[in-house]
């Protein structure tokens, strides 16, 4: 069943005077409370469907082999974490489902007029001077919990289409990819080093979200081990040198930007930021930045409490790097 975040109450609505007394005396009867058994028939009404087209949250992530997809282009996802081989692995973390269509004998959307299955596109990119588009399909079977992703060209993206809202789906995610190439490039191919975050706000916004918008549905699996790492057990492992070879693929540059960069550069943005005391509006901007994505990453879809505690923890040793 797909996850659902916890939210405050609303009102469902009226009902008839007639209803409403068979549901409370129906409460009565069996020990619990109206409210409480109009939120168990709902949940069972709802077990197993999908209500919207874009992404589903699995129960549990699934894990892939990036070097595997691109040599042979097909590869089945596991939901079993891996055990070595851990630069070559990609944690996905949502399960695009855009080519669903609406099933109402089902009353779900759904794939090919099959309750369980569902079909969606997601554009991954790696992040280097370039952004390097790679176009996945992604084939998902909900009762049997299997996921096969299909790594194809972009001219192809056309065939997929199967029903007339498919077309407007493919032509956005087309317009889309080439909006984030050119804007990124635009940003980086004027440029021998980095974009200066500091002086480039407008560059910095883009940078962020776009890649911020990527690691949400898929990451590499060593960069967010890293980070839980460092939030959960105080291990750090971001600056420890790896002598193994970087995992290359014929299109992409050796020092691919990854999720531990992004995490990485945001604090160095907080922390060059802070002796510019002439740019408070700036720095105000990017710590706003930091402290989402610290949210986003250390503790996504689990309870404030916690959450605060663990934002606190990171803080804390933030502020102490600093003063060493």
């Amino acid at each position: 069943m797909v996850k659902l975040i916890e939210e405050k109450t609303v009102q469902l609505g009226k009902v008839t005077p007639t209803l409403n007394e068979s549901l409370v005396d129906y409460a009565k009867l069996i020990g619990t409370t109206k409210i409480e058994l109009l939120e168990e028939l709902i949940q069972k009404e709802l077990e197993g469907r999908v209500l919207t087209k874009g992404f589903i949250v699995p129960e549990k992530p699934f894990y892939f082999n990036m070097n595997e997809l691109l040599a042979e282009g097909t590869v089945e996802a596991s939901t079993n974490k891996p055990s070595r081989n851990f630069k070559e692995f990609y944690t996905v973390k949502k399960i695009a489902n855009n080519l669903d269509s609406k099933n109402t004998e089902f009353r779900t959307y759904c794939y090919n007029e099959n309750k369980d299955l569902h079909k969606g596109i997601f554009i991954y990119y790696f992040f280097s001077k370039e952004a390097k588009p790679v176009p996945l399909v992604m084939d998902y079977n909900s009762k049997e919990k299997k996921l096969v992703l299909s790594f194809i060209k972009l001219s192809d993206l056309p065939l997929l289409i199967e029903a007339e809202e498919d077309v407007v789906t493919v032509e956005e995610i087309i317009e889309s990819v080439k909006y984030n190439v050119e804007k990124y490039s635009s940003f980086f191919s004027s440029r021998k080093e980095e974009v200066d975050f500091i002086e480039d706000v407008e560059a910095s916004k883009f940078y962020n979200s776009f890649m911020l918008e990527v690691v949400k549905v898929i990451e590499d699996f060593i960069g967010r081990r890293k980070i839980d790492l460092l939030t959960k057990y105080n291990v750090d492992e971001f600056d420890n040198p790896i002598s193994e070879d970087v995992v290359k693929y014929s299109y992409v540059a050796s020092n691919s930007i990854k999720t531990e960069d992004i995490f990485k550069k945001l604090i160095q943005q907080e922390q060059e930021l802070k002796k510019v005391s002439s740019k408070i509006e700036v720095f105000e901007d990017i710590k706003k930045q930091v402290e989402e994505i610290s949210q986003w990453f250390i503790m996504e879809e689990e309870d404030p409490e916690r959450h605060e505690k663990e934002k606190a923890k990171i803080w804390k040793e933030l502020q102490e790097q600093k003063k060493s």
